[in-house]
């Protein structure tokens, strides 16, 4: 009769021809109780970590060999050794799931730079009496987690000193001298080894900080760094885990509204389109998206939000979406994300909301197209 490790009574006498049978599906291993362990006089299991001795995750290679060898009892390890660590285990679990963790290779804590199309800039301290440009970036003097986009440049204060800065992200600060600000989570982690061979753009993020998990894509990576474009992450916090997923957790949806769009405020899909779209999968979060007039607006550009059951998933412009102010794609900010409206579940509606009609409203053929990440 078969007895669980775990169940031998702590008066066990392990004698030299005593066998722990290991069976993993059809395939039994006997195990010399030489090689067995204990903690304290609780015996625990096999003390080799060898793949004859006991299934074994390699960490290496992500992948089992002959299953995977857990403990049979918790409690103070004192000396042993072979206890697996928390992250030993998540790692596992995460890679059956179709996740293979990074923490080991970030740092936790994000750094403040910007990027675009590869190019990793550090966030400089705002500074009186200065002259910025429309699509610089800022950093509070003490630093709030936050950074700043300039959305209308100018000089900035000089005796009316920095400005107060707005905390939430999407929302504008305008300082005495005119300059306007746009609070911007951030989004580039720094990594202590390269991992652009297997974390490659496009494919799905799952990061983990001040105990909720949130959800991205990959926008670039290099050697030493990952951008993401999905949930903001928080300068505040450190990261508690990253982990990247193969590409079929990644769904792209398009949506199309023919002929002019722009001339009121309204549904796109519903009342221009004469159509609907809902979502067939299952739970998921939009985390990009992009939109494409073929016409712009000839005189002033309209606004346009996707929406989730009528929430705005965008918080850039106020919630309004994105400006379309001239002809071809105009992909939403990195981490311009309401986390509160990202998620979407089997039935949902998407929508496409023009949240400030155009001047003229001859705005023409709008597409967009929608990055979900499957959780």
């Amino acid at each position: 009769m078969a007895t669980k490790v775990s169940e031998l009574p702590t008066t066990t006498t392990l004698n030299a021809g005593d066998l722990l049978m290991l069976v993993q599906g059809a395939t039994s291993k006997a195990i010399a109780s030489s090689d067995l362990i204990s903690a304290g006089s609780i015996v625990t299991g096999p003390a080799a970590t060898s793949e004859d001795s006991i299934p074994q995750w390699d960490a290496d290679t992500c992948v089992l060999k002959d299953g995977l060898g857990l403990v049979t009892t918790v409690g103070d390890p004192g000396s042993n050794s072979n206890l697996p660590t928390e992250m030993a285990v998540r790692t596992a679990i995460g890679a059956m799931e179709g996740w293979a963790s990074v923490f080991a290779d970030i740092e936790a804590n994000p750094t403040y730079e910007t990027e675009a199309a590869g190019v990793y800039t550090p966030v400089p301290d705002w500074a009186a009496d200065t002259a910025y440009l429309a699509g610089e970036f800022v950093k509070p003097t003490v630093a709030n987690g936050f950074i700043y986009e300039c959305i209308e440049g100018g000089t900035s204060n000089d005796t009316e000193g920095e400005p107060v800065w707005g905390i939430t992200p999407g929302d504008d600060t305008t300082e005495d001298d005119g300059v306007v600000w746009r609070c911007r989570g951030l989004n580039v982690v720094e990594t202590t080894a390269d991992l652009s061979a297997s974390v490659r753009a496009g494919l799905p993020l799952r990061y983990e900080y001040d105990g909720t998990t949130y959800y991205g894509v990959v926008k670039h990576v290099s050697a030493t760094r990952i951008a993401i474009a999905g949930a903001p992450l928080d300068g505040t916090e450190a990261l508690t885990d990253l982990s990247y997923g193969p590409a079929h957790k990644v769904a792209q949806v398009r949506l199309f509204v023919p002929g002019a769009w722009s001339a009121l405020a309204e549904n796109l899909l519903e009342n221009v389109a004469l159509t609907g779209s809902r979502w067939g999968l299952s739970s998921a979060k939009l985390v990009a998206f992009g939109l494409r007039a073929d016409t712009e607006d000839s005189t002033t550009p309209g606004r346009v939000n996707v929406t989730i059951n009528g929430s705005a998933v965008s918080d850039d412009w106020d919630d309004d979406g994105l400006e379309l102010d001239a002809v071809g794609w105009h992909d939403n900010p990195p981490v311009s994300i309401q986390v509160a409206n990202y998620a979407v579940e089997h039935g949902d509606s998407l929508e496409l909301a023009c949240t400030v009609a155009g001047g003229t409203g001859d705005a023409e053929n709008l597409t967009a197209e929608l990055l979900f990440v499957l959780i």
